[in-house]
């Protein structure tokens, strides 16, 4: 007798983009701002304005500075190798751009062009780009997925916040990708923060080296990711982390190979937590970015021992 696991096949998608990059770009205003969102399937959507062109933007913790999308801007500039979760591309760097995001304004802005079709589909929307957490160095930014807001503050705003109810998680910076570390069973793990990824992403490296109590399978997963190519894999609830001393309920991971991030730039991630990682949270990155703050009674990934 043959036993056959049958999994209910997703869909999922992820723009986690790491580019061998560094854009430059000037702030001529930036206030304590709050600003709402929609959510489309996980990814947070905000109104901004590129040159005197009004659009809707993607807010990626996962990309650099801006990444604008090919389809619809007309663009030329110098070609550049990109890598993201999935696979390796390419794009254009273009420059002299003047964008606008409420109390946000950042002329002569250098970005990135590439294709982002497969996030209109995802979204429903006609996707101008995505917006990178480099664009607020040195300013705090909240995250209110319950309440769908954002705040974007001038530095140290976000002291003003009591923390008492938010669990620190230490932060390390490595070009423009935010990582934060946790552990499984002793041994440290790197996961990049990445508000523009459905799914919480495990690589297949340290998923190999997950003990075959500590998870179970839970369905096939069609992959979608920024090179825009479908690649199958398996998702699976994984128990045993802990982080910031605190262990943690099961996390649900999508597989997945993380190599063509190594390949482009040397940053090694054992993977990525996304929307399902944060959602019905608040979220804090400080200006310093040493910590990311999570707000304990608003998810419930986090238990207290």
């Amino acid at each position: 007798m043959v036993i056959v696991e049958c999994y209910v096949m997703k869909r999922r998608i992820t723009c986690c983009l790491v580019f061998c990059l560094f854009l430059v770009f000037t702030t001529t205003k930036a206030h304590n701002d709050s600003s709402s969102f929609e959510l489309r399937n996980g990814f947070i959507i905000v109104t901004a304005s590129l040159d005197g062109v009004t659009g809707s933007y993607i807010l990626d913790s996962g990309a650099p500075g801006l990444v604008l999308n090919s389809n619809r801007f007309d663009h030329q500039g110098e070609t550049v190798e990109l890598g993201g979760v999935g696979g390796e591309m390419s794009g254009l760097i273009v420059s002299g751009h003047d964008f606008i995001w409420e109390s946000v304004e950042i002329n002569s802005l250098d970005a990135i062009s590439i294709d982002l079709t497969y996030l209109e589909s995802a979204t429903g929307l006609s996707i101008a780009g995505l917006i990178g957490m480099d664009l607020f160095e040195g300013r705090d930014i909240m995250i209110d997925y319950a309440g769908k807001q954002v705040l974007v503050g001038d530095q140290n705003c976000c002291d003003k916040v009591d923390l008492s109810n938010f669990v620190p998680l230490t932060l390390v910076k490595n070009d423009h990708v935010l990582i934060v570390k946790m552990s499984y069973r002793g041994t440290e793990l790197l996961f990049g923060i990445d508000t523009g990824s459905r799914s919480n992403i495990i690589s297949k490296s340290a998923a190999e080296k997950v003990f075959p109590e500590d998870y179970r399978r839970l369905d096939a997963i069609k992959l979608i990711g920024a090179d825009q190519r479908e690649t199958m894999t398996e998702e699976w609830l994984i128990s045993a982390f802990r982080a910031s001393d605190l262990a943690m309920d099961p996390i649900a991971f999508v597989i997945q190979d993380m190599d063509p991030i190594r390949k482009v730039q040397d940053i090694s991630l054992d993977g990525i937590l996304g929307h399902e990682f944060f959602q019905e949270s608040q979220i804090m990155i400080s200006s310093d970015r040493k910590h990311l703050y999570v707000k304990s009674s608003s998810i419930p990934l986090y238990v207290q021992h």
